[in-house]
C-alpha cells in the first residue's frame, strides 16, 4: 500500500514539475517574442528576428502577429530538439504549445510559410512514437492541414520550392514522414488508401538514400559529412549538383553570419545615440535615409531621437539653422558622455586622425563610437569642433576651455554666432559633459530611459534554453533523419500484407 502511494505521489510530483517547466518555457518564449523588435536595451536579453529563406527581414502590420508567430516558432524549435532526444511525451507537450501560439496568428501570415505544416507533422509523429493509436486515427485532420500548408508554401508538386532553390528538393524528407503518417492513420482507420500512402512513402524514402561512394567524393572536396549528406539528399544523389549546392550553401552561410554581425554593430551604434521620447532606439532606416540626403550621421541621429523617429519632423529640424545648432550641441553632448564602446580603435585609422591634427582622446572615442569608420569619424569630430566653438560663442567661458580637446582640423572652425536661449541651455550641459569626459573622469555608459533601465524580470535560464536550439539556417527544418521512417514503412507494409492475407 505504501509503495503504491509513494508511486502515485512521485507521478503527481513529476506531472507538476512538467507543468511548471512548460509554463516557464511558454512565458520565456512570450517574453523573447515581445522584445524582438530590435529595441531592447539589454544586450544579455535574447531576441528573435524573423527572416525569409532569402535572409530578408519579415515585417508585420500588427505587432501581435509577429509576437505570436515568433513564439510559435521558438516553441516549435524547442519541441524538435526534444524530439531528437526521443522524449516524445515532453516534445508533444511543447509542440502543442507551439500550435496554440500559431492559432493566435492572422492566417494570412501562416499561409506564406510552411512552419505550421511541419509542426502538424511533428505532433502526429509524437503520437505515432507513443503508439497512441486512438490519437493516430483522429490525427488525420492535422495531416490534412499539414498537406494543405505545404502545398500552399511549396506549390503544386513542390514547383515553388524548386524555383526558390534552383531545382533542388529540400522538402523530400518531410514528405516521406507525411506520407508514412498518412498511411499509418489510414491503416488504423481501415482506409484502403493506406497502401497508396505507404508505397509513396517508400518511393520517396528510396530516393533519399545516399551512397558511401558519393559521400566520400564530397568529403574529398572538403565538405563535412552533415553538409555532404544534406546536399546529396536535396539533389537526389547527383554528386555534381550536390557539390555545387554545398558550395553555394557554404557561401550563403558566410554571408548570413557577416550580415548578422553587421546588424549587431548597427544596433550597438543605435544604442549609443540614446533613447527617443517613447523609449525606443533611433530608427536605423530613417537615419540611413537622412545620411543619404547629405546630413551628418550623428546630427541626423539626434534629430530623429528628439523627434521620436518622426522622419519629417527630423528633416524640418535639420533644415532650420537655429534648431540645427541646438541639435549639434545635443549630439556632441551625447557623444562626449557615451563611452559604452571600450574596444581599442583601429591603429591605422587612429594614426590618420592624429596626423590630421585631432586630439588622441577625442579621436579614440569617436572611432569607438563609429566602429572604425574613418569617414564618419572625421565628420563627427568636425561637428564636435563646431559644437564646442558654438558653446564658446554663447558665453560659456569654462566650457570653451574643453573645446580645444575636440578641434584641431581646419575644417572644424566655424564663425561664432550667438545662440538662442535653448541653445545656451544645451551649452551649459555641454560644459558639464566636457568636464566629465576628461581623462580620469567617470566613464558611465549612456543609460536608457529610467523605466527601461530597471532590471527586466525574466527567466534567463528558460530563455537560454530556447535560444540555444534556434538555428539561423533556413534549410535546417528539412534535415530529417529518415532511418526510423524506413523501419516504420517496412513494418506497416508487412502489417498490411498480413491483413490482406487474412
Amino acid at each position: 500500500m505504501r509503495t503504491a502511494r509513494a508511486a502515485a505521489s512521485a507521478k503527481l510530483a513529476a506531472q507538476e514539475s512538467r507543468a511548471q517547466r512548460l509554463a516557464r518555457l511558454k512565458d520565456a518564449a512570450a517574453a523573447m517574442a515581445a522584445r524582438g523588435d530590435g529595441s531592447s536595451w539589454n544586450d544579455d536579453a535574447y531576441e528573435f528576428a524573423l527572416e525569409n529563406q532569402a535572409g530578408e527581414g519579415v515585417r508585420f502590420d500588427d505587432p501581435q502577429d509577429r509576437r505570436v508567430l515568433v513564439m510559435g516558432l521558438a516553441l516549435h524549435e524547442q519541441g524538435k530538439q526534444i524530439l531528437e532526444k526521443e522524449d516524445y511525451q515532453e516534445a508533444l507537450d511543447v509542440l502543442l504549445l507551439a500550435e496554440e501560439a500559431f492559432d493566435m496568428c492572422n492566417p494570412k501570415h501562416l499561409d506564406m510559410v510552411d512552419n505550421v505544416g511541419l509542426l502538424m507533422i511533428d505532433i502526429v509523429w509524437c503520437y505515432f512514437q507513443l503508439r497512441a493509436i486512438g490519437q493516430l486515427a483522429a490525427a488525420r485532420a492535422r495531416l490534412d492541414k499539414a498537406q494543405d500548408s505545404l502545398q500552399r508554401s511549396h506549390g503544386p508538386s513542390g514547383a515553388r520550392m524548386r524555383r526558390l532553390h534552383g531545382n533542388f528538393c529540400p522538402e523530400l524528407a518531410t514528405y516521406v514522414r507525411l506520407e508514412l503518417l498518412h498511411g499509418v492513420a489510414a491503416f488504423h482507420s481501415g482506409d484502403s488508401k493506406a497502401s497508396l500512402h505507404l508505397a509513396s512513402a517508400l518511393s520517396k524514402w528510396q530516393r533519399l538514400q545516399v551512397s558511401d561512394e558519393s559521400l566520400a567524393t564530397l568529403a574529398s572536396m572538403g565538405f563535412t559529412t552533415s553538409r555532404a549528406t544534406r546536399a546529396l539528399r536535396f539533389c537526389e544523389g547527383d554528386t555534381e549538383q550536390a557539390a555545387s549546392f554545398a558550395a553555394e550553401q557554404a557561401q550563403l552561410s558566410k554571408k548570413r553570419k557577416a550580415d548578422h554581425n553587421e546588424q549587431k554593430k548597427l544596433r550597438r551604434e543605435m544604442r549609443s545615440y540614446g533613447a527617443t521620447a517613447s523609449g525606443k532606439l533611433v530608427d536605423a532606416a530613417g537615419l540611413q535615409l537622412l545620411e543619404n540626403m547629405g546630413f551628418q550621421r550623428a546630427l541626423a541621429a539626434e534629430a530623429l531621437k528628439q523627434s521620436d523617429n518622426e522622419g519629417q519632423a527630423a528633416l524640418d529640424a535639420l533644415a532650420d539653422t537655429k534648431r540645427a545648432e541646438q541639435l549639434q550641441l545635443a549630439a556632441y553632448l551625447t557623444s562626449a558622455t557615451n563611452t559604452s564602446s571600450q574596444v581599442d580603435p583601429d591603429p591605422v585609422a587612429l594614426d590618420t586622425l592624429l596626423n590630421m591634427g585631432f586630439n588622441r582622446d577625442s579621436a579614440t572615442r569617436v572611432l569607438q563610437q563609429c566602429h572604425d569608420d574613418q569617414a564618419k569619424a572625421v565628420d563627427t569630430l568636425v561637428s564636435w569642433g563646431q559644437a564646442a566653438r558654438a558653446a564658446s560663442s554663447s558665453g560659456v567661458g569654462d566650457a570653451a576651455s574643453g573645446s580645444g580637446e575636440v578641434s584641431g582640423a581646419a575644417g572644424s572652425c566655424v564663425t561664432g554666432t550667438s545662440l538662442s536661449q535653448p541653445a545656451a541651455g544645451a551649452a551649459s550641459l555641454l560644459a558639464q559633459a566636457l568636464q566629465s569626459s576628461k581623462p580620469g573622469a567617470y566613464e558611465g555608459e549612456l543609460l536608457p530611459p529610467a523605466d527601461e533601465s530597471q532590471e527586466e524580470d525574466r527567466d534567463a535560464e528558460a530563455e537560454a534554453e530556447l535560444a540555444a536550439v534556434v538555428k539561423d539556417d533556413p534549410l535546417a527544418a528539412y534535415d530529417v533523419d529518415v532511418r526510423q521512417e524506413g523501419l516504420a514503412i517496412q513494418e506497416y507494409l508487412m502489417l498490411l500484407q498480413q491483413q490482406q492475407q487474412h
